[in-house]
């Protein structure tokens, strides 16, 4: 606890409240945008929306991981231009296999041209 908060914490023990600390979690959604770098009309109505990433940032795949939760179903798919291996301490993955993992369909290079189908 910080010391405001032990201090609260001490108020509310000696005035006999029933309290709890930190044991709510309450979920928010705060307001983005997101604008796909292409949107392909196929067939019958079908959209494909194309992000192209030379460098797959962390917070672009906070963003994206938020957009798909949010929109699941859209068909979001990564073109990217090399399949580097993720920035991250923890993981040791390339762009294509976080991709993968998350559901999202991926190229490297251009489009696939299945996808254009």
């Amino acid at each position: 606890m910080t010391p405001i908060e032990t201090k609260v914490h001490e108020q509310l023990k000696k005035a006999k409240v029933v309290h709890a600390y930190e044991d709510t979690i309450i979920e928010y959604v705060t307001e983005h945008q997101y604008t796909p770098d292409f949107t392909i009309s196929l067939s019958g109505g079908r959209r494909i929306y194309i992000e192209c990433k030379g460098w797959l940032r962390p917070e672009d795949r906070q963003k994206m991981l938020k957009v798909k939760y949010q929109n699941p179903d859209l068909d979001i798919r990564f073109v990217f231009e090399k399949d580097n291996p993720l920035k991250n301490k923890k993981s040791k993955i390339t762009y294509t296999q976080w991709a993968e993992r998350h559901g999202f369909p991926s190229a490297v290079g251009g489009i696939p041209k299945d996808w254009l189908v």
